[in-house]
């Protein structure tokens, strides 16, 4: 139940209608939501605003719990999100289908972060692919405001189209469709820079990055990722500097530039610690350890190996 006030809630509690789940939400019975969505039904006018209402309150969960995603809180936020899964849908689709771009735009890393770490990577993809193809399928009379049809900002048209362009094509890279995500991203790109949307361009460009790193083209991963780090370090953004830094220092892998990896490597460790993110310090320490090995130091490749040991 969403932006009910309490003595609603405390009137619905006694009466038996609503009870209070595990991770203190307040949910009303299955038999009892059913019936009252038949009814709001009748009257389109109310329909229309609970679900409005609805799906502004659930998207705005996810974008107050995107930080903590990235963060040591991550586990408590996933169970959250998880526990609120159906009604999260529920508001994406309804921002979807009424062209609700600027909830969409706001809400959209926090759904692909939550997908992303469940590792549902079709749920995902499914998500961001229909959005792409509702927002795509606006004609420019609709963005204008022509035949009577409701006005929409070309700005936010665009960013939105961006945004869910570069969240479809993360989706893709992760599940092999490289070619499919690398052509999304070079399309969305350029709006992000017309638009100036700096943070949502550090990350198709680190999504980039990753596409190239996958395809083999390692020389447009670097020029695409070091572009990414460069963004996300002016913005403060410390975790996506981080992410990009690891792709960096995989890339130098490949190329054999080994110096520079265990430079980039060794930076991306130290901002994982500060952070306090655990799965960003294992993910560093697994590739530093290997860099470490390869130009002698495996003293201190095991020293790594224990400290990764001692956070499973």
């Amino acid at each position: 139940m969403a932006n009910a006030r309490l003595e609603t809630l405390v009137s619905l509690l006694e009466k038996s209608l609503l009870h209070r789940t595990y991770t203190g939400y307040f949910e009303l019975h299955d038999l009892i939501r059913q019936f009252t969505a038949r009814k709001l039904e009748l009257n389109r006018q109310d329909f229309d605003q609970i679900h409005a209402r609805h799906s502004s309150y659930y998207l705005d969960l996810l974008t107050l719990r995107e930080p903590d995603l990235r963060s040591h809180r991550k586990k408590a936020a996933l169970d959250e999100l998880s526990s609120q899964i159906d009604d999260i849908r529920l508001a994406w689709d309804w921002a979807t289908s009424q062209h609700q771009l600027y909830d969409l735009v706001k809400s959209a890393g926090g759904l692909l972060y939550y997908y992303d770490s469940r590792n549902l990577l079709l749920e995902g993809h499914k998500m961001f692919s229909l959005a792409l193809q509702e927002v795509s399928s606006l004609q420019y009379d609709f963005l204008v405001g022509s035949g009577g049809q409701k006005e929409i900002d070309p700005d936010i048209y665009e960013v939105a189209l961006a945004q869910m362009q570069s969240g479809s094509a993360y989706f893709d890279i992760r599940m092999n469709r490289i070619q499919d995500g690398i052509a999304k991203l070079q399309e969305c790109i350029p709006l992000l820079i017309k638009h100036h949307e700096e943070a949502l361009l550090a990350d198709a460009y680190w999504r980039l990055a990753t596409g190239f790193t996958a395809e083999g083209n390692y020389q447009e991963a670097t020029r695409a990722v070091r572009e990414s780090i460069v963004l996300n370090r002016r913005l403060g953004r410390q975790w996506q500097e981080a992410m990009a830094a690891l792709t960096l220092g995989l890339v130098m892998t490949r190329l054999g530039s080994h110096a520079e990896d265990h430079r980039q490597l060794e930076e991306m460790l130290r901002m994982s610690r500060e952070l306090e993110d655990t799965r960003l310090i294992i993910l560093a320490i697994s590739t530093l350890c290997q860099v470490k090995l390869l130009i002698g130091l495996p003293e201190e490749a095991i020293a790594l190996v224990e400290e990764g040991s001692r956070m499973l």
